[in-house]
């Protein structure tokens, strides 16, 4: 069926203008590709890296994995463990501190949406300032 003949006498439809979005997100899969941490976030113009995580990637061993991978790229790391299930603005705070402390440019959250959501919390506040009642 042409789209012609599916949306006519659908005003709705015909407002609406063709895009093409291209999202900026870039997706790494496969076996051991956690190994390419380093050489990834060395394409940012970064030196100091924040590795946002959760107490239990640390326990499985991940986290010291990544990072072992970001310093042999050269990278200064700093690491915030305490990434809470559904992030508080408390964490996201906690974060910022590690953040404004240590000076990073960078982040590399591995773990579930707790830590990127942290990571993405305190990076808004680095760049925008305020809190996040603020916003």
């Amino acid at each position: 069926m042409s789209s012609e003949k599916l949306y006519n006498g659908l005003p709705q439809f015909s407002t609406l203008a063709a895009f093409d979005h291209q999202p900026r997100t870039r997706l790494v899969f496969g076996v051991n590709c956690v190994e390419r941490v380093g050489e990834s976030a060395r394409e940012l113009p970064a030196s100091k890296v924040l590795l946002v995580t959760d107490p239990g990637i640390v326990g499985a061993g991940h986290s010291e994995r990544v990072r072992r991978f970001l310093e042999k790229a050269g990278l200064r790391v700093s690491v915030f463990d305490e990434s809470d299930e559904n992030p508080t603005t408390r964490c996201v705070d906690a974060c910022l501190q590690i953040a404004n402390s240590t000076g990073i440019d960078a982040f590399v959250a591995v773990g579930g949406g707790s830590s990127l959501d942290t990571a993405k919390g305190c990076n808004f506040l680095l760049t925008n300032g305020g809190r996040m009642q603020d916003y």
